[in-house]
This record gives structure tokens, C-alpha cells and sequence, in this order.
């Protein structure tokens, strides 16, 4: 992108489909020229409104019958009026609202307008021609935001965000884009900064004052805040990768009553004697974890204690313990009842469990070969979406395949393309702030120079500038808003 800020750019900022209304936007210092060059008065006198304007800060409705080119140049505050374009088009004028900045008060930083009107496709094209005919250029693929983001209306993981809104097609990528859209990477990340950069400022502080031996900040007080800093980092790292990012694999639990067929249905899976099977109830207490690959995603696949009320202080209430504590961070639930012995007990605490409330479950239904022949399916249990056998293989893949699908789902529902690139960029740069500030905190244990902790601690500044944007290059830029719609 060849951002010319020069320029004042148009874009149709609404779908460019048949519709009852459409928005057309005009962005750079020629703003009201080009509207002065554009408009008439609609009707006998512009009328500024008071009906559509209460979102609009400064909007007035003192006087009916302004003049336009006393409008357009001593407007001091955000405005709404009606008026009517000239089309050029067999002396045809057409009825529009205006949204009319004239500061830096718009969301692009500078004199802005939008235009409200019938959304007919070839009328918002000739409004589009007559625009650029009267000095606008044809904005690029995201240059609104761009130059939002240029002003400092937004920053960079906001920028992105916006976009993210646009790609949503389910609610948890609309829920994760709104929250990246008011800030909840940028705060946390504005704040590592400005505690790094007032450690910074100690540490030079004490470099340029070396001779008057005057230290500004301990070696405990540093090792004490970069600590801090290391841990929320970590947290908000963990954030992103509890969302998919970075190197974790989904996790799938196999949960049930004891002796449901767990881990003979994890052998099958994995094709392998991976866990321990015996008749015992509570055979397995520690999770037994095996990775494949399922719809092109890695898995990790886990058997875990059956669950079950103990109150001492055995093994196996531990294992309840631990269970309790991996199914709290698992990606989806195999839940296995024994067709042959259906628990009812075990369904009350798993409707009790608030751990598993809100993750996607498959209910299976094990040990099907020794109920099929005798009809044997209880009908007071919910209804199994699987049936399996370890000695059907026929079963096992249609189990599989419904795993498929739920992870598909499961994977597609966390982020937009955009909000997938924010986390993807967002967790790399934190991962290498953290392997600087680490740098810098064994620098403190060996009590190394003061310039040396410095160095470290300004990369980490680095790396985290260049999550909100502080820290950019035009490539960088480029390749993050060309992928924008043109418009936006």
C-alpha cells in the first residue's frame, strides 16, 4: 500500500449489494471542499436535524436554512444535515443524509463525512464517480483504518480487531474481536511497557550519574519487578494459547464412571496398548495421555480416573483431585457410560460439575457388543450419540468421524483469519519479551553490569511495541491492512 495522506479518499463502506440504505465515506483534508462542489441545499436550505444526530457529539438544530458553504467551512463540531447531491446525470439530484467532521474528532483523524443513502448499486457507483470527479481518489484496501491507526485512534491489535468483527460468523469470534477491540491485549500490554520503561529510565539514570556512584534502583527491586512483569506476561501468553495458540494441542478427556471402557477405548483409538485395561474398578488414577491427528489437527487424547466420590485420603482420591483439575482446561469431553451397566449416579455429578459446563461433549456409549444381541439399552440415561465396540471397528470410525466434526467446529469457532494473526504475532512477540527479560534476570543473579540489563530489558521494549503498533515498519503495516475490505 502507497499511503499518500495527501489524498482525500472515498469508499463505499457499506456491502456494495442491493439494500434500503448505503454509506459511502470521504476521509482527508479536501473534505468540505469536494462536499461544497457536490451539494445543494435540499429542498429551498440545508436543514441540519436534531432526529439522527444524538450520537453525534456538537451536532446542533439552532437553524434551519444554513448556508452551505457557511456549513461546510465554519463547522466547528460534528454535524448531521440533509442536502442533495448532484449525480451529473440528466440534471438529477439525489436526497442525502450527511455525517459531517470536521477535526480530528472523526474516526480517521482528520475531516471525514459519510454519505446516507438509497442503496440501488448503480446510484452508489454514480455517487462514487461524481465523488472522485469533484477530487477524491479511490481509497485502498484498509486505508480508513490505516490511518485511523496512524492518528492514534487505534492501535495495531485494535486495527486488526476491526476486521475481525467483519470476518465473525460465530459468536465466540465476534465475543473474542469485541474484546481485542476495546483492549484486552493492548492494556495489559500498555502497562508491561510503561513499567519496563520506567525501569529503563532508573537504570540509564544510574549509567549517566556512574561516576557520583548514585543508584537509582537496587538489583532486588529489579529482580522484584521483572518477576511481576514475567508472570503477566506469561498470563497473558497463556490467555492467547488457551484460545489455540502456539504449540498446544487440542485435548480431548475421556471421562466416565470406573470400569466404563475408557482405556480400552483409547488403546483402540491409537491403535496401541497405551493404557493399562483390567476388570478393577479405579485401575487408572494417573491420565494417560496419546496424540494423533484428527481433521488435520493435532489431539491429545486423555484417559482419565473414573469418576467417583471418595472423601479420604487414598490414591484414588487424589486421582479425583487431579481430574477434576485436567478437565477444567480440556478442549471437549468423550463422555463413556457401560451400555451393560449404565450409572445413574455418575450422570447427577456430571450435571453438578461445573468444571465441564460450556465444552463441547460427545456422549458414547461403550461396550456395545455386549447389549446389542440382548436389547439392553437403559432409557433412563440421555441417549449415547455413539455406540462402540472395541471389536467393531466399523463403530470406532464413526466415532471418529464425529470427533472430526466436533473439532472443526471447535477450532473454527475461536478466531477470524485477522484475530488468528493478531494471537499468532501477539504470542510470538511475548514469547521472545520473556526470553529477554529472563536474560536480563539472570543478568541480576550474577550481578552483572547495569548496561547489560539494560540492553535486555530494551528488546523486551521492543517486542511488546510492536504488539499495539508503537514499534512498526510500512511492510508490516502493508501486509496487515491490505488485507482489509476496501472501505474499512
Amino acid at each position: 500500500m502507497k499511503l499518500d495522506l495527501s489524498r482525500t479518499i472515498v469508499a463505499v463502506s457499506s456491502p456494495l449489494a442491493p439494500a434500503a440504505r448505503a454509506i459511502v465515506r470521504l476521509s482527508g483534508n479536501a473534505t468540505a471542499e469536494i462536499l461544497k462542489r457536490v451539494l445543494r441545499p435540499a429542498g429551498s436550505s440545508f436543514q441540519r436535524t436534531g432526529i439522527e444526530t444524538s450520537v453525534i457529539e456538537g451536532a446542533g438544530v439552532e437553524a434551519a436554512g444554513v448556508d452551505r458553504d457557511d456549513l461546510l467551512a465554519n463547522c466547528k463540531s460534528s454535524t448531521y444535515f440533509n442536502a442533495q447531491l448532484d449525480l451529473n446525470w440528466d440534471q438529477r439530484w439525489l436526497n442525502v443524509g450527511v455525517y459531517f467532521w470536521p477535526n480530528h474528532r472523526s474516526f480517521t483523524g482528520e475531516p471525514s463525512a459519510e454519505l446516507h443513502l438509497i442503496g440501488s448499486v448503480p446510484i452508489v457507483n454514480r455517487v462514487l464517480r461524481c465523488l472522485t470527479e469533484a477530487g477524491a481518489s479511490p481509497a485502498e484496501r484498509g486505508e480508513f483504518a490505516l490511518r485511523s491507526f496512524l492518528a492514534g485512534k487505534l492501535d495495531l491489535v485494535q486495527a486488526e480487531a476491526i476486521l475481525g468483527v467483519i470476518e465473525s460468523t460465530e459468536s465466540d469470534q465476534l465475543q473474542w474481536a469485541l474484546g481485542q477491540l476495546g483492549g484486552n491485549i493492548s492494556e495489559p500490554v500498555r502497562k508491561l511497557r510503561s513499567e519496563l520503561m520506567e525501569m529503563l529510565a532508573h537504570l540509564e539514570a544510574g549509567l549517566d550519574f556512574v561516576e557520583e556512584d548514585i543508584q537509582f534502583i537496587t538489583y532486588s527491586e529489579l529482580k522484584d519487578r521483572l518477576d511481576s512483569i514475567i508472570e503477566r506476561i506469561e498470563q497473558l501468553g497463556e490467555q492467547l494459547r488457551s484460545r489455540g495458540v502456539g504449540n498446544r494441542d487440542l485435548e480431548i478427556a475421556l471421562i466416565g464412571p470406573p470400569n466404563a471402557g475408557k482405556s480400552s477405548l483409547l488403546n483402540a483409538i491409537v491403535g496401541t496398548d497405551r493404557a493399562i485395561v483390567s476388570p478393577i474398578a479405579g485401575t487408572t488414577r494417573d491420565t494417560v495421555s496419546a496424540r494423533l491427528a484428527l481433521a488435520g489437527t493435532s489431539v491429545t487424547l486423555l484417559d482419565t480416573a473414573g469418576v467417583e466420590e471418595i472423601f479420604d485420603q487414598s490414591p484414588r482420591a487424589i486421582a479425583q483431585q487431579l481430574l477434576r483439575t485436567r478437565l477444567a482446561s480440556c478442549d471437549a469431553l468423550l463422555v463413556c457410560q457401560d451400555l451393560s451397566n449404565p450409572s445413574n449416579e455418575f450422570e447427577q455429578q456430571l450435571k453438578d460439575s461445573a468444571d465441564l459446563a460450556g465444552k463441547p461433549v460427545i456422549r458414547i456409549g461403550t461396550k456395545a457388543d455386549l447389549v446389542m444381541s440382548s436389547n439392553q439399552f437403559s432409557s433412563q440415561l440421555p441417549e449415547p450419540d455413539c455406540v462402540v465396540s472395541i471389536s467393531q471397528p466399523e463403530l470406532l470410525e464413526q466415532l471418529l468421524h464425529r470427533i472430526e466434526q466436533v473439532l472443526v467446529r471447535q477450532t473454527s469457532s475461536r478466531f477470524t483469519q485477522a484475530t488468528h494473526h493478531t494471537a499468532i504475532r501477539c504470542f510470538h512477540s511475548l514469547t521472545t519479551a520473556r526470553e529477554s527479560l529472563a536474560r536480563a534476570r539472570e543478568l541480576i543473579a550474577f550481578q552483572e553490569g547495569e548496561e547489560l540489563i539494560a540492553s535486555e530489558l530494551q528488546c523486551a521494549l521492543l517486542d511488546l511495541s510492536s504488539i499495539i503498533g508503537e514499534v512498526h515498519n510500512d511492510d508490516i503495516l502493508g501486509e496487515i491492512f491490505s488485507r482489509f475490505c476496501i472501505g474499512k
